[in-house]
């Protein structure tokens, strides 16, 4: 029997449970970045005012690092810069987990071998699932430039643009495939390869904000590849070619080592433990302790990490206020040159919260997770109650992201003070303005809880949830959105502390919500029958 026997059949398999998933993430990225280039085009009309717009990005290492380097000033070179981010978001990502979901899932759910017992190759699988996710990817990207054509924009530019979406799409699922393969929870497969993800948009910042010997830096990352291939803007074609190359060699490896395994098994097996539990693990709160305790080191270093690029890329902010009186004038009008690395301190620590927001939720997951492989069912066999089980899992997925972002905060603020010579004061300051970013992650992971406990079939949509709301943020001033829906957001509601007056009262307010949110869904798990499976 072949090895590929029966993967026809499991693609329309996971063509029937994806059926709403993957048109959603189809035609979203396509609508999404046609209203941006409409948005853009009513924001700057003219080739003056976006020559305008593009010096102020040139002249600001903050923007620079966070959205990438702007290149050309056309509608589409705009468009397309400021979309990179979320495509991350709604290429990557989906990329990475819907080949996860259908590879290393299915096998620890068991279904896997339930399908290997029928005419299914040992290969059909992983294969069907690739061919999935690589049809989505292609299929998105073809949206992307379609959405782009039809806001007037230039063929060569929008091909140019899908073809980045669609390669940054195969690269997450070329990443999904291999690191699927080296561990048999499906959850740290998704740690590693959004660490891996994380980590390219690190060695993106790098190059772009240093320059110099490390802006080679940029071609190791395929979200730097993105902006190498200057869509509307004498289009390097040859790029393409990275995306192409560099899936086929994950999933060439990734198919590699699904040969070297056992089924059910990863590469890197798990070692049993000790025969006897220690006294830390005989409460439902230390079990779980235990059980968060790999993810919580894994999402602080990466913030970590990330604070101390924020904290160090601080000074460079003055100099670019010395070579620009320009922009001297107008921030000597909202404070000065303290109020303007504020600013930036502050879009940092705000993109902090939104990381710890993603760590609260996939930690409020890990609720689902232990409920369908039966681990729930064997603790609540034992004298403990569903609450407490379910509490203790709450706790760990309120506790480890309120930590991890202090610890972020912590680290932006011993990297800003030790280059401006005053750690003894920005260190407490930067901690302290990172608290303010704690009560809106703890509504998502909240959020998260109340699924799980009344809808828990719907649990995983907490994902889409978070990436609307990240949506709202990042685009929705630029599409010119209504407040009143903007306010749907809890990030909308954190005050951009250090740069903008700390208020109370709205952090209060999504305290009290996550609060409601986490009892809601603790009520509900009382209340129902756990599943399996």
């Amino acid at each position: 029997m072949s090895s590929y026997v029966g993967v026809r059949p499991l693609i329309r398999l996971i063509l029937r449970r994806d059926r709403f998933l993957l048109p959603i993430l189809t035609v979203l990225p396509a609508v999404m970045v046609g209203a941006t280039a409409a948005a853009f085009a009513d924001l700057y009309p003219t080739d003056q005012a976006r020559e305008q717009f593009a010096t102020l990005v040139a002249t600001n290492p903050g923007i620079t690092a966070f959205l990438g380097p702007l290149h050309g000033t056309s509608i589409g070179a705009l468009t397309f810069w400021r979309t990179v981010i979320v495509a991350v978001m709604l290429a990557a990502l989906p990329g990475v987990f819907l080949v996860i979901r259908h590879t290393r899932a299915e096998e620890q759910a068991g279904r896997r071998e339930l399908i290997g017992s029928t005419v299914v190759g040992r290969h059909a699988p992983l294969a069907a699932a690739l061919l999935v996710a690589a049809a989505w990817s292609i299929l998105m990207g073809a949206g992307v430039a379609a959405g782009l054509l039809a806001t007037g924009q230039p063929g060569a530019g929008s091909l140019a643009a899908g073809a980045a979406w669609a390669g940054l799409g195969l690269a997450g699922v070329g990443i999904g495939a291999l690191t699927a393969q080296l561990f048999e929870n499906p959850r740290t497969a998704r740690g590693l390869a959004g660490g891996i993800l994380a980590l390219a948009y690190v060695l993106r910042i790098v190059a772009d904000v240093a320059g110099g010997a490390l802006a080679g830096l940029s071609w190791l990352s395929p979200i730097g590849w993105m902006h190498e291939i200057r869509a509307f803007d004498g289009e390097r074609w040859p790029v393409v070619g990275l995306f192409i190359g560099f899936a086929a060699v994950t999933t060439a490896a990734a198919a590699a080592l699904s040969t070297r395994r056992d089924l059910d098994a990863g590469v890197w097996a798990t070692r049993p433990g000790p025969a006897a539990a220690t006294r830390g693990l005989s409460s439902p709160n230390g079990l779980a302790r235990r059980l968060h305790r790999g993810a919580f080191v894994g999402w602080t270093v990466g913030i970590v990490a990330y604070g101390v690029i924020v904290g160090g890329l601080g000074p460079s902010m003055a100099d670019v206020l010395e070579d620009n009186p320009q922009l001297m004038e107008i921030l000597d009008r909202i404070g000065g040159e303290g109020a303007f690395i504020d600013i930036f301190l502050s879009a940092g620590l705000g993109f902090i919260g939104l990381i710890g927001a993603a760590y609260a939720v996939q930690a409020a997951l890990r609720l689902r997770g232990e409920e369908l492989l039966g681990h729930a069912e064997t603790v609540l066999s034992t004298p403990v109650d569903r609450v407490r089980f379910a509490g203790s899992h709450s706790l760990m997925a309120s506790i480890g992201p309120a930590l991890a972002i202090l610890a972020g905060g912590l680290a932006a603020g011993i990297a800003y003070g030790a280059v401006t010579d005053d750690l003894g004061v920005q260190a407490p300051r930067l901690l302290l303005a990172s608290a303010a970013y704690v009560p809106a992650a703890l509504v998502m992971g909240a959020l998260t809880v109340a699924l799980f406990g009344l809808l828990p079939r719907a649990s995983s949509w907490a994902w889409a949830v978070l990436v609307t709301f990240l949506l709202l943020g990042q685009l929705g001033p630029i599409l010119g959105l209504e407040q009143t829906v903007m306010n749907l957001s809890p990030f909308t509601h954190t005050p951009a502390v250090p740069g903008a007056p700390l208020r109370i009262a709205p952090l209060v307010g999504l305290t009290m919500a996550a609060g409601g949110l986490f009892a809601a869904g603790l009520a509900g798990f009382r209340r129902r029958d756990a599943a399996i499976g």
